[in-house]
C-alpha cells in the first residue's frame, strides 16, 4: 500500500480538500482559488519599469509564486505592458545563423541565366516551327508531335497494326455510306422505309449499309444496299436467302 493515498492535501488559499496530483504538482490551490488569483493578476498595482526589472533577473515560475497567480496570467501582465517575452536560446542562435546565410548569401550572390558558368542555352528549339520546347529532352513542341503522330500512324505508341475497324476495312467510309444512301434515294430496299421517319424512330440514326456477300472487306457499289435496323437484324438469318434477293434487286435495278 503507498502511503502518499491516505495523504489528505488542502488549498493554500480557502483550506478545501484537493487531488494529490494538483497539490503535488500544480500550485497547491483549488480551481476557484487558481481563477482568482489569475484575474486579481490584471489588478496588481505595479509600474511597468518594476516588472521589467524583475522579469530580467527572475522567471516566470517566480513571478507566479511571487504574486501568488498562474504562469499564463504573468504572461497576459507582460503582454499588458508589451514587454517582450524571452524566446529560448536554441531558437536565437538559430535566426542569428540565418542571420549571417542571409548576408553572405547577399554578397556572394552567384550569376543567372547567361552570366551562369552552367548556362548551356536554354531550352532547346522546335526542329519544324522554332518555338522554345518546355522539355530540355524534347526535339519537337507538343503540336508538332500530335500532328506528326496523326500523319504517320505507326509513330504513334498506341499503334497496332491498324486493327480499328476491324472486322471492316479502311475503305468502308463515311463518304462511301453517303454514297450508297443518295443511290437509293435514302429508302430501306427491303421494306422501304424513309429515313427521316428510321432517324425519329431509331434515336437519331442513319439507314444501315449492309454486304449482300457478308464480306466485311468486298466494299464494291454492286455488293452494298442501304437497310433500316430492324430489316439488317433480319439478315444475320438464312443468309443464303437473303444473299440471293439482295442479288436479285440489284441486278434489276
Amino acid at each position: 500500500m503507498d502511503k502518499s493515498r491516505n495523504v489528505v492535501y488542502y488549498c493554500k488559499d480557502c483550506k478545501r480538500q484537493i487531488s494529490s496530483k494538483t497539490a503535488l504538482y500544480g500550485l497547491g490551490r483549488c480551481k476557484t482559488c487558481s481563477n482568482k488569483s489569475r484575474i486579481g493578476i490584471s489588478k496588481i498595482s505595479i509600474n511597468k519599469l518594476a516588472l521589467r526589472k524583475l522579469y530580467k533577473t527572475s522567471t516566470l515560475k517566480e513571478l507566479a509564486n511571487l504574486f501568488k497567480c498562474s504562469q499564463t496570467a504573468v504572461k497576459l501582465k507582460l503582454e499588458q505592458f508589451k514587454i517582450p517575452l524571452r524566446k529560448q536560446k536554441l531558437l536565437k542562435s538559430i535566426k542569428r545563423l540565418k542571420r549571417s546565410l542571409k548576408r553572405f548569401w547577399d554578397k556572394h550572390e552567384c550569376p543567372k541565366g547567361k552570366d551562369s558558368i552552367h548556362w548551356k542555352g536554354g531550352l532547346p528549339k522546335c526542329i519544324s516551327c522554332g518555338e522554345r520546347v518546355a522539355n530540355p529532352y524534347a526535339t519537337h513542341c507538343l503540336l508538332c508531335s500530335r500532328k506528326l503522330q496523326f500523319k504517320i500512324p505507326e509513330n504513334n505508341p498506341n499503334w497496332k497494326g491498324g486493327i480499328s475497324k476491324l472486322p471492316y476495312s479502311f475503305n468502308f467510309t463515311v463518304q462511301l455510306k453517303q454514297e450508297i444512301r443518295e443511290r437509293d434515294s435514302f429508302i430501306c430496299q427491303c421494306c422501304g422505309l424513309n429515313e427521316n421517319a428510321h432517324i425519329k424512330n431509331n434515336k437519331k440514326i442513319n439507314l444501315c449499309i449492309h454486304h449482300i456477300d457478308y464480306d466485311k472487306e468486298n466494299n464494291k457499289k454492286k455488293n452494298l444496299i442501304s437497310l433500316c435496323i430492324n430489316c439488317h437484324t433480319k439478315t444475320n438469318g438464312d443468309r443464303d436467302y437473303w444473299f440471293t434477293y439482295f442479288t436479285y434487286l440489284m441486278e434489276n435495278v
